[in-house]
């Protein structure tokens, strides 16, 4: 029997010649997809087992009225009806609930969204508003949150390089400036420099470090060109005073 032929009929009591309500929904068990009760539109009690219903044609009818049962007895199950939207858990829209299956030959029992069949074991939830199925049986876990990074803050602007210029000549020079000369630090094994003259000026790639040219050397300017990788420079780039 198919759902669509008791839609909205009115269900009678035999022993009493009593209407108990109309047929407006059914509630099936997810696990089995069987659909054990219908669902009337009235009464305190308006839920009827499947199985007591004693016929079903123009109406439906049921031996005595001890057969119905309360909405608290029968939680867990899946309301459906027909004209309920049917949505996929992602999303999708699949249509309207358009027929279900009652009696069916095999275990499996049916309903359609629309042209569509799909089992009743797949519906996720229900209500009288939306039925929610899960036809591909994706695992229903929550999306990763996706964390916004902020914004990197504006760049601080950077110190000026230090800048390390070795003392030039004590010596008069043609123009009459006298440089004042480091003080003296401890002696390196190329002591051999000490007291000539820097020919030319040597000075590294970032043009942080320099030796200008008339610079006696001494101690000082020594360590600071073993520092500056530029000991070599400062022995090709110098003469004997």
């Amino acid at each position: 029997m198919l759902y669509s032929q008791i839609k909205g009929k009115k269900v009678y009591i035999l022993d009493s010649a009593a209407v108990a309500g109309e047929v407006s929904g059914v509630l099936a068990d997810k696990e089995t997809s069987i659909v054990k009760y219908l669902v009337l539109s009235r009464g305190e009690k308006n839920i009827l087992p499947y199985e007591q219903v004693y016929g079903a044609g123009g109406a439906v009818t049921v031996k005595n009225g001890e057969a119905f049962l309360s909405p608290d007895a029968v939680k867990g199950a899946v309301f459906l009806d027909l004209g309920i939207p049917v949505v996929d858990v992602d999303g999708s829209i699949l249509g309207e609930s358009s027929e279900i299956d009652l009696d069916a030959k095999y275990d499996e029992r049916n309903f359609k969204a629309g042209e569509l069949t799909l089992r009743i074991r797949n519906i996720v939830s229900s209500s009288s508003s939306v039925i929610i199925v899960n036809p591909k049986h994706r695992l229903l876990v929550p999306r990763p949150k996706v964390e916004r990074l902020a914004a990197p803050p504006s760049p601080k602007e950077l110190p000026a390089p230090k800048f390390e210029e070795i003392g030039v000549a004590i010596q008069p020079s043609a123009t009459g400036i006298t440089y004042a000369e480091p003080a003296p630090e401890k002696p390196s094994d190329y002591s051999f420099l000490i007291g000539r003259r820097v020919e030319r000026d040597i000075t590294d790639i970032t043009r942080t470090f320099i030796i200008r040219a008339g610079t006696i050397i001494n101690d000082r300017v020594i360590d600071s060109a073993k520092r500056a990788g530029k000991l070599v420079d400062l022995t090709i780039n110098s003469i004997k005073r």
